[in-house]
């Protein structure tokens, strides 16, 4: 596998098993390679499948196995090794940075502020759980209000219709704000809405249940 510098993308020379030098500025890295399948040895007709070398840069490390088909963004000759955290492009063994909790990040996501910066996936994820918020809440107040027993009924099947549509938006709104909340990355204010309106939707079917349980 090529090495690339990650300071002036020169070609990195490989001087012994664990370090290499930049070919441009004469930088020192360290690269870790799996010594548990090493090359063939003589005579043998086919050579294992050796793994593609780990590379660590300061505490940063990736190992092999490559992710999939996906191109590193920085050079994409280059096969990814992993995909960043927060804006989910390509990374290879020398653009990705392993940090604390095994959260891959790229270079440039590494030096921006991460705070208050939220992925389009994220954001997508929170706007449509409020949407299947507010048509919960909309449901509840149908029920609460008698509009919907006085337009279908008070039958059984109508109150079973009717608990499906509180019951099924409810946890389907407290899954997506769920998978837009990251604690290690940044939460905005439109992820804490999702998350907090999904689950007193969730509470209130909850104590919903508990009423109908007490009327019985």
């Amino acid at each position: 596998m090529e090495l690339i510098c990650p300071d002036c993308r020169a070609d990195l020379v490989v001087v012994d098993a664990q370090n290499a030098t930049c070919a441009g500025h004469n930088g020192r890295y360290q690269i870790l390679f799996d010594r548990s399948l090493g090359a063939a040895q003589p005579g043998t007709e086919t050579a294992a499948a050796s793994p593609e070398p780990t590379v660590r840069i300061g505490d940063s490390q990736v190992e092999a196995p490559q992710a999939g088909n996906v191109r590193c963004r920085q050079h994409p000759e280059v096969q990814a090794v992993a995909r960043c955290r927060v804006c989910h492009a390509g990374v290879c063994a020398t653009c990705d940075f392993l940090l604390p909790g095994n959260l891959h990040v790229c270079p440039g996501c590494l030096e921006s502020e991460p705070s208050t910066d939220v992925s389009p996936r994220r954001r997508h994820l929170a706007i449509g759980a409020i949407i299947i918020a507010v048509f919960t809440l909309m449901m509840y107040v149908l029920s609460m209000s008698g509009a919907f027993r006085r337009e279908f009924g008070g039958s059984e099947a109508a109150n079973m219709v009717l608990g499906n549509l509180m019951l099924w938006p409810a946890i389907a709104g407290m899954v997506m704000s769920l998978s837009s909340f990251d604690r290690r990355l940044g939460n905005s204010a439109l992820i804490w809405t999702a998350v907090v309106w999904n689950a007193i939707d969730v509470g209130i079917f909850v104590l919903f249940m508990i009423i109908g349980l007490m009327m019985h």
